[in-house]
């Protein structure tokens, strides 16, 4: 399935915070700091990620200002995929 179904991506230009989450994720979720100013967004029921909060994310990605959402949506698909499969990528 492509990303554009499964995933929403939206980036709060004026505070410079990225926000990643798949479509059918919970509106409740646990929150994990992964690094400083990134967050994981866990769905407390089945304890996979599905989402992240990137905080300056212009500074942390300089060129990923300029990438398009597809290729954003496309990249984040397959980081959460990994986190959730402890690395391995299922297809």
């Amino acid at each position: 399935m492509s990303p554009a179904n499964t995933m929403n991506i939206d980036w709060d230009k004026d505070n410079d915070v990225l926000y990643v989450f798949r479509k059918s994720a919970s509106k409740k979720t646990e929150n994990i700091d992964m690094l400083p100013g990134v967050v994981q967004r866990i769905d407390p029921k089945t304890k996979d990620t599905v989402g992240l909060v990137i905080h300056n994310f212009s500074k942390r990605v300089p060129d990923g200002t300029d990438i398009n959402e597809w290729a954003l949506m496309e990249f984040f698909d397959l980081f959460l995929e990994m986190l959730n499969s402890g690395g391995r990528i299922h297809h």
